[in-house]
């Protein structure tokens, strides 16, 4: 929410965009992309001078939508789940209700998606090196936008010779 003080027109309730812009009257489109919330007040209130004298910007995060994750294959409830917190491998697993009888646990695989949001790293776990194990740095902590993919047995293929 940015709210102009003294100004109910050029007041707004954005959202940010995929592309990691807002809209606002009088600047158009302007980039939130790893900005916190005085960065962007302070750019705002640089852009509203030519406007107006003295512009008292205020921004309030209302909602984070972009902390998300997706689990899917042989899990009970696949699905795209928010993350509120930090959030492990299992814990993840566990929003997703748990695993079906025909489920390879031991060929979890992680997508995440690079720092800069280019390239894609993929990751690997296995529940039984987690719990049974001392696997405990495969339990790792999720990022947003990762994808745990849980293959079934039947899609599991074996080595040749």
């Amino acid at each position: 929410e940015i709210t102009v003080w003294k100004n109910a027109d050029l007041s707004k309730q954005v959202q940010v965009r995929p592309d990691g812009r807002i809209s606002l009257p009088l600047l158009g489109d302007i980039s939130a992309v790893a900005k916190t919330p005085v960065q962007l007040t302070e750019e705002i209130s640089a852009g509203l001078r030519a406007y107006m004298e003295n512009p008292t910007i205020s921004i309030m995060v209302k909602e984070v939508n972009s902390y998300q994750i997706y689990v899917l294959g042989e899990v009970n409830k696949p699905g795209k789940y928010p993350l509120k917190s930090k959030t492990t491998l299992l814990q993840g697993i566990t929003l997703a209700g748990g695993f079906p009888a025909r489920a390879a646990r031991n060929k979890i695989v992680i997508f995440r998606f690079s720092k800069d949001g280019e390239g894609l790293t993929k990751l690997k776990a296995s529940y039984d090196d987690i719990v049974v194990r001392d696997g405990s740095t495969q339990n790792m902590e999720l990022k947003p936008g990762d994808q745990i993919v849980v293959p079934s047995e039947t899609m599991v293929v074996l080595p040749t010779r």
